[in-house]
């Protein structure tokens, strides 16, 4: 039987010790955490009083790398986070109590510690700790071989997840599918479940970078049993990225745990792929990176994992051999059978491979004659139902957003409709002011022509009246001299155009007609009402709106015609020109053009 298809590796023995280890070495203890830190916390306790002495407590607990000391800590943490009612941190307590009895394989008393917790942090709405609770429990199901009640709690906390609509919570179930999908060697599905659970929890990478650092190394592990080696190194690297973004964020953490994993990785997809030298290179890093406090640990029987595929690439099966037994030593004195089952598989395998037939013939038949006692058929047929469960949720989950795509399109669709008859009636308003506006501005137009041709026919009136005077035909009253005065005024003016000029004055205009600035003024204001600059700007209107008539503005800017008027500045003449004739001057040269049209 040739070893590359049931490959040993840190695969082997990866999934109960080595994800507690990455939770216990982030969420429990900052490893090497200085003494003096927590001597100087100890002599600060006394003196902490509400949120400040649980938050003192909450440090010791994480930096005491002493268990007693750390189990005193945390009983005083959560002793006193209940006696302040504080519900958040009670759950915390809990959480961290259930972690100290896994971590040290207290399976009795950790249950009962975790479900105190479950119930406490599910009754509070905690649900980020209830997720990691489940899990844990689900995972402590597995190493007790107990896979039906595995899988019955992650049917259960999944369906909750769900419920609760809490896509960490569900990552989190998937993520545990997927260790029981590969404790039972399927290993295709838990690839699947680890993948859609790294994109489920997606959204909260910034926040919890821990759990996307244990299911990378996840992917590691069961690419590694699909002999997919390349996509080993690609999620090792992966893993390698999340360590270094969780050490930008926490530099106070101790990450030496987590780089070991990820050269473990390494080291060995490089010993299956057959590139012994780069193996060889990664273990030495592993081995840099190996704590003395670490021995006797499933963090040792990595090392072993690591030498024991090294040894089978570079064909010394006996070396192999020697690291293999080291691991199943390990696991039969700590009582883990699925693993201890593992290694012997591992053991026939070398041997197999050694041409050692009959003694692998005789482990074949004790793995057999050791195989739990529930059946496979079983097994399968309750991870059918989970699959079928999980397929149905996610055909529900694929239904609603579609039905919420549907939904908001209608929206769109509604929005859109609305805000075209909006558009539509805006648009019918504007051209509707806009005819109004029109027609207004025709009618004034109509009136300032009514009244120059009113005017016109005065002028005319008088001129004949004059001739008549002349002729002796009428008997014409006393000359009245302002009359005279404005007469001669009037024809300076039309002859001559003086009020075009911007710089002229009342006494340029009085040396002219032969008057003084005095008598002009009063002359100009008996007969007119206005002033001198009034009747200047008058006639300077006068002369712009015979040229805004006559066309010329279609060659001349509005500003030109200003000039040619008499204004120093446009908007001088603009507002004038509106405030006579309540026309803008080019809305009174457009109606000129469509009336001359």
């Amino acid at each position: 039987m040739a070893h590359t298809n049931n490959l040993p590796a840190p695969t082997r023995s990866w999934r109960i010790f080595l994800t507690a280890a990455i939770i216990t070495v982030i969420s429990i203890s900052q490893a090497y955490a200085q003494q003096n830190r927590i001597d100087s916390l100890e002599t600060l306790l006394p003196q902490k009083q509400g949120e400040e002495r649980l938050e003192t407590l909450e440090d010791l607990t994480l930096l005491t790398e002493d268990l007693p000391e750390q189990k005193r800590y945390i009983d005083m943490y959560l002793e006193e986070a209940r006696r302040q009612g504080n519900v958040e941190l009670e759950g915390d307590a809990l959480f961290k109590l259930s972690y100290f009895y896994y971590y040290r394989f207290d399976t009795d008393t950790f249950f009962t510690v975790t479900d105190e917790a479950i119930r406490f942090n599910l009754q509070h709405g905690l649900y980020e700790t209830l997720s990691i609770l489940r899990q844990n429990l689900i995972k402590r199901y597995q190493v007790q071989g107990q896979v039906f009640t595995a899988i019955r709690e992650v049917e259960e906390a999944y369906a909750e997840a769900r419920e609760l609509q809490e896509n960490m919570y569900m990552a989190r179930m998937l993520e545990a599918m997927g260790e029981i999908y590969h404790e039972t060697g399927q290993n295709g599905e838990a690839l699947r479940c680890f993948s859609e659970a790294v994109a489920l929890a997606r959204q909260k990478r910034e926040q919890d970078t821990y759990f996307f650092i244990n299911t990378y190394y996840c992917l590691a592990s069961v690419a590694g049993y699909l002999n997919r080696f390349d996509e080993t190194l690609m999620y090792a690297d992966s893993m390698r990225m999340e360590i270094d973004r969780l050490r930008q964020s926490r530099p106070d953490f101790n990450l030496q745990l987590l780089d070991f994993m990820v050269e473990a990785h390494r080291a060995v997809a490089f010993a299956a792929l057959g590139h012994t030298e780069q193996s060889f290179q990664a273990i030495g890093q592993a081995e840099s990176l190996f704590d003395p406090q670490w021995k006797d640990t499933s963090n040792e029987i990595i090392l072993d994992d690591m030498y024991a595929e090294y040894y089978m690439a570079t064909g010394d099966y006996d070396r192999a051999l020697e690291h293999i037994r080291r691991a199943k030593q390990f696991y039969e004195e700590n009582q883990l059978g699925s693993s201890v089952l593992r290694k012997k598989n591992e053991e026939a395998d070398v041997l197999s491979d050694k041409g050692d037939y009959r003694t692998a013939t005789g482990i074949y038949r004790q793995i057999i004659a050791e195989k739990d006692s529930l059946h496979s058929e079983n097994i399968y047929a309750q991870l059918n139902e989970l699959r079928t469960i999980y397929e149905l949720d996610k055909s529900e989950l694929e239904a609603a957003r579609r039905l919420e795509t549907i939904r908001r399109q209608r929206l769109y669709i509604v929005g859109a409709t609305l805000a075209c008859l909006a558009l539509a009636v805006i648009v019918a308003l504007v051209v509707w002011n806009r005819r109004r506006i029109a027609e207004k501005n025709r009618g004034l137009f109509l009136r300032i022509k009514e009244q120059d041709a009113i005017l016109e026919e005065l002028e005319v009136e008088r001129r004949k009246n004059l001739v008549f005077a002349a002729a002796g035909q009428v008997e014409v009253a006393e000359k009245d001299p302002k009359e005279e005065m404005f007469r001669l005024l009037t024809l300076v003016m039309n002859e001559r155009q003086l009020y075009v000029n911007s710089e002229i004055r009342r006494k340029d205009v009085a040396q002219v007609t032969g008057t003084s600035e005095n008598d002009l003024n009063d002359c100009i204001r008996s007969l007119t009402g206005m002033s001198f600059i009034d009747y200047i700007n008058h006639l300077r209107l006068e002369h712009a709106r015979r040229l805004l008539f006559s066309g010329i503005s279609e060659k001349l800017t509005v500003e030109a015609i200003a000039l040619n008027s008499g204004f120093k500045i446009r908007e001088t003449f603009h507002r004038l020109f509106r405030e006579k004739y309540r026309l803008t001057p080019s809305e009174y040269a457009k109606i000129a053009k469509e009336q001359s049209e």
